[in-house]
């Protein structure tokens, strides 16, 4: 048999609520169950489960549970039916809301649409009043060109009839000059042909006098090529004559200077050909005419001389025609230094001097006193410094050596070209004179060679068919050799003036040299 044992245990409060913790024991001899209930302390524990049978409270227990559970179910369907209810209502307030908000907004989009079709139609009448405000003023605006054009039209249609006026009038005042030119013209050849004719017959007679001069001349040519001959064939005569020329040379550049006085040592032994006094100070000259190198002997003799002198500071070794052995890398004038002492090597001095010989021998002269002045005992200068002057001196020297040999150059192609422009205008005069005589000798030209050009062009075709006959083939360089004999100007001139007259189709190559096909050398 079961015993329910109800046991009060604590008291305590839970969230502000007094509870009485129970507990429910069953006892069995077979099984035991405890079941702990949390009630209120207001809470009446029903009999039942004080007194009764542990049937009783099991069914107690068990009618309890069902019918709360009942009642549970009944209240959640309660909150669902509230809650949907809720839901309700608020969707119909929202859709009565949106319906609000809705037939607003519709009013609203028709209140813009009857704003905008008034805009619309305000738009398209200004549109249309600018529209006709600007044909309007466009087609005043091309009324006043169109008058304005015409007005231009009409100023020139009579500037065009005036000028078309002045240019009959030029025209017949042309063609009136052209006939009086070409009789000034013709009065003027006229004239020319008849001094030409003077010309040539002073020419002739001129000719002939200088036939007779030349003949008088060539023999004393043979006389003093006799003479000469012979002087050449003792080498030593030949440098003594040399030397007497420089002697001569010394004394016409320097005589004038201050001591000076000029001895000839040539004879005498350790010393060179001349020592030369000036201004207080002594130069030792060498003077060689050679037709090869001078040799290394002669340079070294030359040193020998100079430091066997003690009192000379100045040494100058000229050679007149060739180079001086290894003196000859830096030009034709070198200069080099021994402590003291300055030595002068002059190579090819005539090329070196070309037509003004003073000029050197100031340039010499001015080195001298440099070197003097920088060896006073007295001088506190350094060395190395004197010599860098002196080279530069040097070099500026050799710098203006070479530009006035490039404008030499210059000078003699502006000499060649005006020695082609008259030999041109000559060609020309004889061309006029032959006409104007009848008695021009024909050339026969051949087809296919020569390019159809101008007057200048057609003067060297005849000068080529002068020297050439028709048929074969010529080397263009033997062609060139043959004109240089007519024409005073540079090879590479006439060359340039050949390949001018000639086609290319007649010019054949064979290595690297061309060939002119369809004529060839007058026998």
């Amino acid at each position: 048999m079961d015993v329910l044992i109800l046991q009060f245990i604590k008291k305590y409060v839970v969230i502000g609520l007094s509870k009485i913790e129970y507990k429910f024991i069953f006892y069995n001899s077979k099984m035991f169950k405890q079941l702990i209930c949390h009630l209120t302390t207001d809470f009446n524990i029903p009999n039942v489960y004080k007194n009764g049978l542990v049937e009783e409270i099991e069914e107690a227990l068990w009618i309890g549970a069902t019918i709360q559970q009942s009642i549970k179910t009944r209240r959640s369907n309660d909150e669902l039916r509230k809650i949907t209810e809720l839901k309700d209502s608020e969707i119909s307030h929202i859709q009565t809301v949106y319906n609000e908000k809705l037939t607003k907004l519709l009013d609203d989009i028709l209140a813009v649409t009857n704003e905008k079709d008034k805009l619309t139609k305000e738009y398209s009448e200004g549109l249309k009043d600018a529209r006709n405000t600007e044909r309007d003023i466009v087609l005043r605006e091309s009324d006043e060109k169109m008058r304005i054009l015409k007005k231009e039209h009409e100023i020139v249609s009579a500037r065009y009839e005036s000028l078309e006026a002045r240019r009959h009038a030029l025209e017949e005042s042309r063609n009136k000059d052209i006939q009086d030119a070409t009789k000034r013209t013709e009065d003027i050849m006229q004239k020319l042909i008849t001094s030409k004719e003077e010309q040539l017959t002073k020419m002739e007679t001129v000719y002939d006098r200088l036939n007779e001069t030349i003949h008088k001349q060539s023999e004393e040519i043979s006389k003093l090529s006799i003479n000469l001959n012979r002087r050449s064939a003792n080498v030593k005569t030949k440098g003594s004559d040399y030397e007497q020329e420089f002697y001569e040379k010394l004394k016409r550049n320097y005589g004038l200077c201050r001591g000076f006085i000029i001895r000839n040592t040539s004879g005498l032994g350790h010393e060179m050909d001349f020592s030369m006094e000036m201004e207080g100070h002594v130069v030792l000259w060498e003077v060689k005419n050679y037709t090869s190198v001078v040799p290394k002997q002669e340079v070294d003799k030359f040193l020998r001389d100079l430091k066997e002198n003690s009192q000379v500071k100045i040494g100058v070794m000229i050679s007149r025609v060739t180079d001086i052995y290894n003196k000859n890398q830096h030009g034709n004038i070198l200069t080099e230094f021994d402590n003291d002492k300055m030595m002068i090597y002059i190579n090819k001095f005539e090329e070196f001097c070309g037509d003004d010989e003073n000029r050197i021998f100031q340039m010499l002269t001015s080195l001298f006193r440099i070197w003097w002045e920088y060896h006073r005992e007295e001088n506190t200068f350094d060395r190395a410094e004197i010599i860098r002057e002196l080279e530069k001196f040097i070099d500026d020297i050799s710098k203006r050596r070479t530009e006035w040999r490039r404008h030499k150059a210059h000078i003699d192609e502006l000499t060649r070209w005006m020695n082609d422009l008259l030999d041109e205008s000559e060609n020309r005069l004889d061309s006029i004179l032959k006409k104007a005589r009848n008695d021009e000798v024909s050339v026969q030209i051949p087809d296919d060679i020569f390019r159809e050009s101008g007057e200048k062009e057609t003067l060297w075709i005849h000068s080529i068919m002068k020297v050439c006959t028709i048929g074969g083939e010529i080397e263009v360089r033997a062609l060139v050799e043959l004109l240089g004999n007519y024409h005073t100007l540079s090879k590479d001139t006439i060359r340039s003036n050949i390949m001018s007259v000639i086609k290319d189709s007649a010019i054949s190559k064979k290595g690297v040299v061309k060939y002119i096909k369809g004529i060839s050398k007058s026998m």
